[in-house]
């Protein structure tokens, strides 16, 4: 057998060509040679029978499993080839087979040397990319920085690490990835760097399109459930892409060169869409509580030992401040700090821009109702910036849209009739930056009772908004 009884493992060409012809030899003094009865010598009859099998057991589970996989053994081969060679001749000699099969498949072990080596690559690929995306490592700016000069002596000294950071498509912000993509990257510089295949481009394109085709549907209920599996998705993806970019430059003197253009927005469209799933996703949960809110009634007294409606919109709130406490840690450090901040800022805008629409639309809101309202959205307002690690509320102000309306309507909450003119003034205050008439004069008609006073307020602003 071609395997090894005692490990499973096949057996050496070498080994198994030498037993064999000492096997056939002995056959052949003994019986090989002897004439059936109807004609045909006993060595031709046997192979008649096994020789196909044979030849198949030989080359799947020991010339198969034999093909060189790095340089240094296909140089080597030529011995196997050599013996290979003395087995097949003994075979036919003695009748026991009547095709070159073996030789056939020695004589093709460049090309199924180069096809062992793609089917290996693409293994290593496919087993990096499977891995947990949590192990993670860091990876800064200068990461991406170009070498001044490569192996071959080219000089790539013009380009730097201010230009590389400066072009957009070659950028690369701190952020943390998988160790898996990074070890993934080192394997596809592995094979540009040994070029020992004219093909070697279409590997490790090969390899990026296989990252591409599986890597979002192996991680799938991972980057659907966790927001972190979804943040280094996207980092990934971009950190291949960028890293896609500087290969090509870096091995550009390769015939033919390695081109990754085309895959490169495929990437990062893939960490996009990872990451803008993930937000939809939280974007949902915060809507979701802070649908339940009875906004009419937030001014209600707790009866019969129910919880009021206050008592609910607190707790909503809260259960909103701590699910955006909970992304922000999970995604601080994790994503590029302009991502990061856009990103919470869209998960904070969302729950801003709910609470000052449904509060905007209420046709009546009491004394009562106006104070927990303003008490409501200062507690956002405190405590929603700090869901975003070390940022200043002016960076809040400029990634939550929403921001300043929620200011605005806390002022108009608290404050009397004529401030909140003063602050519309004709339609050139700050109120109108941020409110349309209509809104404004439906938070009058909502808080202030019906008398010649309102009336004359809601006619002025109407007025003024038509100039």
């Amino acid at each position: 057998s071609p395997v090894d009884p005692s490990t499973g493992s096949p057996v050496d060409p070498l080994a198994l060509s030498q037993r064999l012809c000492e096997l056939i030899g002995f056959l052949d003094s003994n019986l090989l040679r002897i004439t059936s009865p109807n004609g045909p010598l006993i060595g031709e009859l046997i192979g008649g029978c096994i020789g196909d099998e044979l030849l198949s057991l030989i080359v799947a589970d020991c010339l198969q499993p034999s093909v060189p996989t790095n340089p240094e053994q296909l140089t080597a081969y030529q011995t196997v080839t050599e013996a290979v060679q003395r087995l097949e001749a003994t075979l036919l000699r003695t009748g026991l087979v009547t095709t070159s099969t073996l030789t056939e498949f020695t004589a093709g072990i460049s090309t199924r040397y180069s096809r062992r080596r793609y089917e290996d690559r693409l293994a290593a690929a496919r087993k990096l990319i499977c891995e947990d995306l949590h192990i993670t490592s860091d990876v800064k700016p200068e990461d991406g920085l170009i070498e001044s000069e490569d192996s071959n002596g080219i000089d790539v000294s013009t380009i730097t690490l201010k230009t590389v950071n400066n072009l957009p498509s070659l950028s690369l912000p701190e952020c943390r990835v998988s160790s898996s993509v990074i070890r993934l990257i080192e394997l596809i510089q592995s094979i540009l760097e040994a070029n020992d295949s004219p093909d070697l481009h279409l590997v490790t394109r090969d390899i990026v399109e296989l990252y591409l085709a599986i890597s979002s549907a192996v991680h799938r209920q991972s980057l659907l459930e966790l927001p972190q599996s979804a943040a280094l998705h996207h980092n990934n993806c971009l950190y291949t892409a960028h890293q896609l970019v500087l290969l090509a430059h870096r091995y550009r003197h390769l015939n033919p060169r390695p081109v990754y253009i085309d895959l490169i927005p495929l990437l990062r469209e893939s960490g996009r869409v990872a990451l803008v799933t993930q937000l939809s996703s939280q974007k949902s949960q915060l809507l979701e509580l802070l649908g339940d809110i009875d906004w009419v009634s937030l001014g209600d007294v707790n009866v019969g030992g129910n919880l009021s409606s206050a008592d609910a919109a607190d707790k909503a709130v809260h259960k909103v401040l701590f699910l955006l406490g909970r992304v922000g840690k999970v995604w601080h450090k994790v994503l590029p700090r302009n991502i990061y901040e856009k990103a919470m800022g869209t998960l904070i805008n969302t729950a801003v821009g709910y609470i000052v629409d449904s509060v905007v639309s209420l046709d009546d809101i009491s004394a009562d109702s106006a104070t927990r309202l303003s008490s409501l959205l200062a507690s956002l307002e405190e405590k929603a910036p700090a869901s975003i690690a070390d940022t200043e509320v002016g960076v809040v102000q400029g990634v939550v849209a929403n921001w300043t309306r929620m200011i605005l309507l806390i002022t108009v909450l608290q404050n009397g009739l004529q401030d909140i003119l003063d602050q519309w003034a004709d339609g050139k205050g700050v109120l109108a930056q941020c409110y349309t008439d209509c809104e404004v004069r439906g938070l009058i008609r909502a808080l202030f009772q019906n008398t010649e006073r309102r009336a004359a307020a809601i006619a002025r602003i109407r007025d003024t908004s038509s100039l």
